[in-house]
């Protein structure tokens, strides 16, 4: 894997235009045309629109992919529409590699004070093999690593969930544009009851989606469930903790207090889409 690095830049005002490309040819127009997908997909419908930043990455934000990526490039990047996703099936792995994507990028940020990683459009990111017995403890192989990518866990979505991401709650966006994981202003309960952070406030992470009219959707995937949690917009700063500290409780109902906190809907993966999960032989033989 390799990094690059930028300095922020802010939303620039988008020109409209559609493309489309393949292997040996590239059309472009004022009206919709069909777009050939990487191998293994379906023609799908997709328009082009100059490559910037979110600005709600900080200043020095790491950018994940097999090749090195400037977040300054002005070159135009596809919108990824419904159907993209839909005709998807260059299945990698099950649903469960998301969330160790989460965890991986998340657990390698923190010491480094990194707070935001960007993920490349084309070049798939590398995440190493985890090792994930029975329970909430883990760790990482980095002799052995797999490739991962945000369009992935997309389509690996149900049908309400994918449509909702891709067009927001009232279908009015044409695609996404862009995926990062950032850290939440927000205490992370599940991690200090896990028995981790015992001197610092650990934050969430979540992953964020980027829509082609600027709205971004927030996704925390599951290791163990189908299930994850969405927020709508920006969550706003949360150092709340128990009454008797971080990790500890508030009695019946802390941890669901906690997770429930500022999420306004559940998606869920579909899990008949992808591989039979394989990167942990511990975590397959133990159920989890």
């Amino acid at each position: 894997m390799s990094w690059s690095w930028s300095s922020a830049s802010s939303w620039t005002d988008w020109d409209w235009d559609w493309e489309w490309s393949s292997a040996d040819q590239t059309l472009t127009g004022s009206d919709q045309t069909l777009t050939q997908a990487p191998s293994g997909h379906a023609a799908v419908a997709a328009y082009i629109m100059p490559q910037s930043r979110p600005t709600s990455c900080d200043d020095q934000a790491a950018v994940a992919g097999t090749g090195d990526v400037d977040l300054d490039d002005t070159r135009a990047q596809v919108v990824y529409n419904l159907e993209y996703f839909q005709s998807f099936c260059s299945w990698t792995g099950s649903y469960k590699q998301h969330n160790i994507a989460l965890k991986w990028f998340r657990d390698s940020s923190e010491p480094q004070s990194r707070t935001c990683v960007v993920f490349d459009n084309t070049n798939p990111a590398e995440v190493p093999e985890i090792v994930h017995p029975k329970g909430m403890q883990y760790h990482f192989n980095q002799e052995i690593k797999n490739a991962w990518t945000w369009q992935e866990m997309i389509a690996q979505m149900d049908e309400r969930s994918m449509q909702l991401v891709v067009e927001g709650p009232e279908n009015r966006s044409r695609g996404l544009v862009s995926c990062r994981i950032q850290q939440i202003d927000k205490y992370d309960h599940k991690r200090h009851h896990a028995g981790a952070g015992k001197e610092v406030m650990l934050k969430e992470w979540d992953f964020i989606l980027t829509r082609d009219d600027a709205t971004e959707v927030w996704l925390h995937p599951n290791f163990s469930e189908t299930k994850m949690a969405c927020k709508l917009g920006v969550p706003y700063t949360d150092h709340e903790i128990p009454k008797n500290g971080k990790g500890g409780t508030n009695g019946p109902g802390t941890c669901k207090y906690f997770k429930t906190k500022q999420v306004h809907d559940h998606l869920r993966f579909d899990a008949a889409k992808g591989k039979p999960q394989s990167r942990s032989k511990a975590a397959s033989s133990s159920g989890t």
